[in-house]
């Protein structure tokens, strides 16, 4: 198993996980950057952790590897250049492999090569779900090596709700200090993947009309307008290296930034949640939290999965962020008209994980 980029780990956690009560011997590779979420995950001991450093470890820059070709092969699916994608490359006819796609979008761009061929595509792909199918097909992925499986990384965040709900977890050390009031910016690396300016681009592709910059700033300004106390907190990418000071005190707006720790618990002490495009979005809006995607000056087609689901609203502009706010704390916000989506939605996803790995027997 490889996997190096943030988001789809904990997919390839609870695979691990289960591929290992099958009597799977699993090795797998990820990043060192994520060393203490896998120390926290508590995987058994029987799985065996690689950790490489993508900027000065010399055998991921090569083509090939010390590593003893396995049964089959389960990688992640970063669009940027990846150890996965050249073990892909370098094991294709020799091994198996299935990539777990994360996400509701960017399928074939995944797996295109320079020259936009499916030069990285694995034998088989999981995808989160029928509508995901759909569209990798309708973007050019071969149909008949698509599989429907579900993304065990919502089964287990559905297990790990009902434990918060039992044993609320801990507040985070980042909230013990300041207004109970608190906004959470689910923050991304839009500039370094996209640019900055127009006519800009980056490693994902040109300038989307935002930038978690400007968001930051315009939310900042947003929490002023507010007139009440409250606690603005940036979590950021697990990627993102920036130097941005810790926090800071304008009027009755407290700012901190988060780079670590557990996500799942902030959000469960967060009042309000924003984000642009973020995963979490759709995890925050399933925990039941009051979560919006807010993108001002969005130039191309949604792609934030929270919005196209139809679990959260789609705001563009300071003014409808600043109304549905001050709505959400008026007890305006109701989930009664999502719960039910909610419950079917984890229902489908629970199965994933053992869809997955069933699959992987069968191949064996």
């Amino acid at each position: 198993m490889c996997c190096t980029d943030a988001g789809g780990l904990v997919n390839h956690l609870c695979l691990a996980d289960k591929l290992v009560r099958r009597n799977f011997h699993v090795s797998l590779i990820t990043c060192s950057r994520f060393e203490e979420r896998v120390v926290h995950v508590g995987l058994p001991n029987k799985v065996h952790v690689e950790f490489i450093d993508k900027s000065t470890d010399p055998l991921y820059s090569k083509s090939e590897r010390d590593i003893e070709i396995p049964d089959f092969f389960v990688a992640g699916t970063t669009c940027a250049n990846s150890l996965e994608r050249k073990l892909t490359v370098q094991w294709r006819n020799k091994v198996e492999s299935i990539g777990i796609v994360d996400e509701w979008y960017n399928y074939r761009y995944r797996f295109d090569g320079s020259n936009e061929t499916l030069e990285f595509l694995p034998d088989w792909i999981a995808l989160p779900d029928d509508y995901a199918k759909a569209e990798a097909v309708a973007e050019g992925l071969p149909e008949q090596q698509c599989i429907a499986t579900g993304l065990p990384s919502l089964g287990e965040l559905s297990t790990r709700l009902q434990n918060f709900k039992n044993c609320p977890p801990a507040r985070p050390s980042a909230l013990k200090e300041g207004p109970n009031k608190v906004v959470t910016f689910v923050s991304e690396t839009f500039t370094k993947d996209y640019g900055s300016n127009p006519g800009e681009s980056g490693r994902m592709g040109n300038y989307v009309g935002y930038t978690e910059i400007s968001v930051r700033e315009q939310l900042i300004e947003i929490m002023r307008e507010l007139g009440r106390s409250v606690h603005l907190v940036e979590r950021l990418h697990p990627s993102d290296s920036s130097t941005i000071p810790n926090s800071s005190q304008s009027g009755s707006v407290k700012y901190s930034v988060v780079r670590e720790g557990d996500l799942h618990a902030l959000l469960w002490h967060s009042s309000i949640i924003v984000g642009m495009r973020s995963m979490a979005l759709l995890e925050a809006a399933l925990m039941g939290r009051p979560t919006y995607s807010f993108q001002p000056g969005l130039n191309e087609e949604q792609r934030c999965t929270a919005v196209r689901l139809g679990f959260v609203p789609d705001l563009r502009k300071a003014t409808e962020l600043l109304k549905t706010i001050l709505e959400t704390w008026s007890n305006k916000f109701n989930m009664t008209s999502t719960k039910q989506k909610c419950q079917d939605f984890f229902n489908y996803h629970r199965s994933a994980t053992r869809n997955i790995v069933d699959f992987i027997e069968s191949r064996v």
